[in-house]
């Protein structure tokens, strides 16, 4: 059976964005209390946790819209997470993505108009600063376990210069707690700083784990899904470089960008090229004559240890190659289009891409991976990777 990847119908777009609004304190006590007036008892309370006049409203929860209201020290908040696939169909898949054609972004405004005058807020989208934007793609893979072993030797990837790894708050947890808190941490992975964030993670499995799935839904087999979070910081500088003054211009833009902004920060983040069994990598390695043996066998060396630990900085420890050595390692690997980290040997296919080289063939919804043995007669209107 042929490995096929390929992205799911809505393409390159956007999940969740974020929005804000500052009013006079009288106007956001009004607001308030007009929110409170119109919830069910379990759709309003207040966030004690977190501080005084801070409150939660779900009245517009099944249109994929929560609301937070803020006081702070100097002013008043209020704020708004918007799903917009749920705010344009209540009843779609917590799977799916925006659509990122001109139609569904009109419709989204209406809708987006119609809830903010139920609440009595203002009520278009330019009257509202956009906080944070999530661009993001969901690439179906299927075969099982695609998306957790790409996720696993993702893991394995030094972090880059100016980020930071998984800030997921770690808790004082034993036992079966904390086995489920690990395998939770293993099915995603995220690099971040002050102003953007990507993130990978196993899609499949977060629906499953929170019962997301709706009634009668059948998921696929392995979905991974990319998300670049864009933070007000980094918007900021996005809308001042691309002189964007409005917040639909800003949603807009980013959404009609999104495939190029997703690969340029993959791109900073990851090593591209393929994933290959060591058998692979070994045969591939000496048979380039180009590199000089001492080069080959610090390559060799430096696979072995990554497959044998379980991040780049025990690996070099374990390796014992200086960071000139290193660097040489990585330029070969990548003039070889192979990435310097092994499958496990028993993975059921001996070579597939790396997320950054899926996310070069992968255009659209309408182009297409598959792996497949070297003897197999591919699909021309396709695009093949051979399995050596």
């Amino acid at each position: 059976m042929n490995h096929v990847i390929r992205l799911t119908s809505e393409g390159y777009s956007y999940h969740t964005f974020e929005l804000k609004w500052n009013p006079s304190g009288h106007v956001f006590y009004q607001t308030r209390n007009f929110l409170h007036s119109v919830s069910a008892h379990d759709q309003f309370y207040p966030l004690n946790q977190y501080g005084d006049d801070r409150y939660f409203c779900g009245v517009l929860r099944d249109y994929g819209i929560r609301i937070y209201l803020t006081k702070t020290r100097n002013k008043y908040v209020v704020k708004l997470i918007v799903n917009p696939r749920r705010l344009i169909d209540p009843e779609a898949s917590y799977l799916g993505i925006m659509q990122p054609d001109s139609e569904s972004f009109e419709l989204l405004e209406q809708v987006f108009t119609d809830c903010m005058r139920r609440v009595r807020m203002p009520e278009f989208l330019d009257d509202w600063t956009l906080s944070r934007m999530d661009l993001c793609v969901n690439i179906f893979w299927n075969k099982k376990r695609a998306s957790h072993e790409l996720i696993r030797l993702m893991r394995k990837e030094p972090t880059p210069a100016g980020y930071q790894r998984n800030q997921f708050k770690k808790t004082a947890v034993s036992g079966n707690r904390k086995k489920r808190q690990r395998k939770k941490f293993a099915h995603i992975l995220k690099f971040s700083n002050d102003s953007i964030a990507l993130v990978v993670y196993d899609k499949r499995y977060q629906m499953i784990r929170e019962k997301l799935e709706r009634p009668s839904e059948e998921l696929p087999k392995s979905i991974l899904r990319v998300e670049l979070q864009c933070e007000r910081k980094w918007i900021r500088r996005y809308a001042g470089k691309n002189k964007l003054q409005s917040t639909c211009g800003l949603l807009t833009s980013l959404a009609s960008n999104s495939r190029d902004l997703i690969f340029q920060y993959a791109s900073k983040l990851y090593n591209g090229g393929d994933y290959c069994k060591a058998k692979v990598l070994s045969k591939m390695i000496k048979e380039a004559p180009e590199i000089r043996k001492k080069s080959q066998k610090h390559m060799l060396t430096l696979a072995e240890a990554l497959g044998k630990t379980e991040n780049m900085e025990k690996a070099l420890k374990k390796a014992a190659l200086s960071q000139k050595q290193y660097r040489t390692c990585l330029q070969h690997f990548a003039a070889l289009d192979l990435n310097f980290i092994p499958l496990k040997e028993d993975y059921y296919i001996d070579r597939v891409p790396s997320l950054l080289k899926i996310l070069q063939l992968l255009e659209n919804d309408k182009t297409e991976i598959r792996l497949q043995n070297s003897k197999g007669r591919p699909r021309k209107k396709h695009l093949v990777f051979f399995e050596n």
